[in-house]
């Protein structure tokens, strides 16, 4: 390791691998690649699942060191992607549930419109029939 670059801080480092500098792109992957895979694998609890998102982190963060702000902290930045990488990995993995045909849900379009009309003739009817003060402790909160 350069201890040149071993001086530098983060947002230095990442400032200079935006202008190209593989060797300070290196730098803070040797800084961080021991606290991404531990983050990824209390994230994941699975070894080959942190390493590949580890990699898959670092690859996400080389590829968008046009973005980095250098206002910002890089590490604060460095996880976020890992953060995100972990997330897409679940969502990835997440199976799709599918309903048994008995729980399908048969309704068509007009069903909802057709219950909604017969609730407003109940309560039509409700007020046509019952004395005022029935009808207000009858009626929802939410429809008032």
């Amino acid at each position: 390791m350069n201890t040149d670059l071993q001086l530098l801080s983060d947002e230095d480092l990442a400032c200079r691998a935006q202008a190209g500098s593989l060797a300070c792109f290196d730098e803070l992957v040797s800084r961080y690649q021991d606290r991404v895979y531990h983050f990824l694998r209390l994230k994941t609890g699975q070894v080959q699942d942190a390493e590949d998102l580890t990699q898959t982190t670092f690859i996400a963060a080389y590829r968008a060191l046009g973005r980095f702000k250098p206002r910002h902290r890089f590490v604060t930045w460095l996880f976020t992607i890992a953060r995100r990488q972990a997330i897409s990995h679940y969502r990835a993995r997440r199976p799709c549930e599918r309903l048994p045909a008995d729980r399908a849900d048969t309704q068509t379009p007009d069903q909802p419109l057709a219950s909604r009309e017969a609730c407003a003739q109940i309560w039509s009817l409700a007020r046509e029939t019952l004395p005022e003060d029935q009808v207000t402790a009858l009626w929802p909160v939410s429809y008032t």
